[in-house]
């Protein structure tokens, strides 16, 4: 039978669920992140690797028969509050029927299997909702992996979290500290390209061949990418910009280099089936 948790006031299992929330060291020392979305709570259920370790509901609210199925699941620890204190603990305006506590996961370069041959580098991102479009975004475009460089927004930030759709679930996100923490992957993977991307690039996105083996890097929202990461591209592109702005937002650049990458790989693709 599942362990069942009564909250009545804002108490010290309570404190300990919001800084789950709210409060990033906390969250890493107490080892769970709270998922808040349908899709996102499915998603974290379905795919293998994810532990989930509890759900949050309301002992007022009568639960539709999807968030009564999940309640049957078990090893789940239930935690029940009041209405009020569910609203406190979500993100949301409409609050969710449940919360989803679920266990962090700490991917290693080593974890990373490539299929596609398309890894994305992100270089301090700042903005949990961009980063969590960004994993949106890698995901609907085939990337293999999202690697993290430098001190970043929180992956298991609840707008990350909730930014993602779920997808944080389906693609593996490694973080490192430094540019230094890749040397692994290019003496793994010798033919990978690395590519950096710069409103002050040589090159035209579209002229480099994004159809072989790929690091894709993406700079932080104001500074671009480090001295660091530039200095390890084999080539810069820019995207050709043609209005008033000088640069793009971070998650809509992203998205436009994964989409160039994923056209010419089927591009690729479909001359091969041609026999051109």
């Amino acid at each position: 039978m599942a362990e069942r948790i009564e909250i009545h006031s804002r108490n010290d299992t309570f404190q300990l669920l919001e800084t789950a929330m709210r409060n990033r060291n906390k969250r890493h020392r107490q080892g769970f992140f709270v998922v808040e979305s349908v899709k996102g709570i499915n998603l974290a259920l379905q795919t293998p690797g994810w532990e989930a370790r509890g759900v949050v509901y309301a002992r007022e609210r009568r639960l539709s028969p999807w968030a009564q199925e999940i309640l049957r699941r078990p090893r789940l620890a239930h935690y029940v509050l009041p209405e009020a204190l569910l609203s406190e603990l979500s993100d949301r305006e409409e609050t969710s029927e449940i919360l989803l506590l679920c266990s962090i996961r700490n991917f290693a370069l080593s974890d990373i299997a490539l299929r596609s041959g398309l890894l994305l580098l992100t270089d301090r991102t700042q903005n949990p909702g961009n980063l969590g479009s960004i994993i949106r975004s890698a995901d609907a475009m085939g990337a293999d992996a999202l690697l993290m460089v430098g001190h970043s927004a929180d992956v298991y930030d609840p707008a990350c979290v909730r930014a993602t759709i779920g997808t944080l679930f389906t693609l593996p996100v490694v973080r490192l500290e430094g540019v230094q923490d890749l040397l692994p992957l290019r003496e793994r993977y010798p033919d990978m390209q690395w590519v950096g991307t710069s409103a002050h690039g040589t090159v035209s996105l579209d002229a480099v061949d994004l159809s072989r083996p790929t690091l894709l890097m993406m700079g932080n929202e104001t500074v671009g990418l480090s001295r660091a990461c530039k200095e390890a591209c084999d080539v810069l592109a820019r995207i050709p910009i043609f209005g008033a702005a000088s640069s793009l937002n971070l998650a809509c650049a992203t998205s436009i280099c994964l989409y160039e990458a994923q056209r010419q790989r089927l591009a690729a693709a479909g001359e091969a089936g041609s026999g051109k």
